[in-house]
């Protein structure tokens, strides 16, 4: 037999179940990879961004005494690992936020949406040929050039 059983409480909740490659291929039992999708509406948690504290500046003398008075016991006492880490980076985003600075974006420096690789070549490639217009006025392949990459910038 492939496959003896597999446990849901819903049979719509699991998709078609498509058999791969064996796992191990030396011996004479041969496992094969199972693929399927379990079908749920329970969201995923936004995870834990560290990125956006500034731990340099971080308050960690006042951090300490906070995490040491959490009864951690109590806290990990859940009957699942995932609801533990759940509880833990709850505690831990808490903490950050009492004892951390946040990160502060610069204004100025954030690109817009539409910016890409292309659209900066396009542009440095027009100024280099608005300053070679300048240098040479008469050059009209430079000219024609120019008009050609202010379209595409547009």
């Amino acid at each position: 037999s492939l496959l003896d059983l597999i446990l849901v409480s819903d049979p719509n909740r699991v998709s078609p179940i498509e058999i791969g490659p064996p796992l191990v291929t030396s011996s004479l039992r041969t496992h094969c990879s199972l693929r399927f999708e379990i079908i749920s509406k329970a969201s995923r948690q936004k995870p834990f961004d560290s990125r956006c504290f500034n731990w340099r500046r971080a308050n960690y003398a006042s951090m300490v005494p906070y995490l040491i008075d959490i009864d951690w016991k109590t806290t990990f006492e859940t009957s699942s690992i995932q609801n533990s880490y759940s509880a833990f980076l709850q505690t831990f985003f808490q903490a950050s936020s009492l004892f951390v600075q946040k990160r502060k974006s610069p204004r100025g420096l954030t690109k817009p949406p539409w910016w890409n690789i292309h659209v900066a070549k396009l542009i440095r490639r027009k100024r280099r040929l608005f300053i070679a217009i300048r240098t040479n006025k008469e050059d009209l392949l430079l000219l024609g050039k120019y008009k050609l990459v202010c379209k595409q910038v547009k």
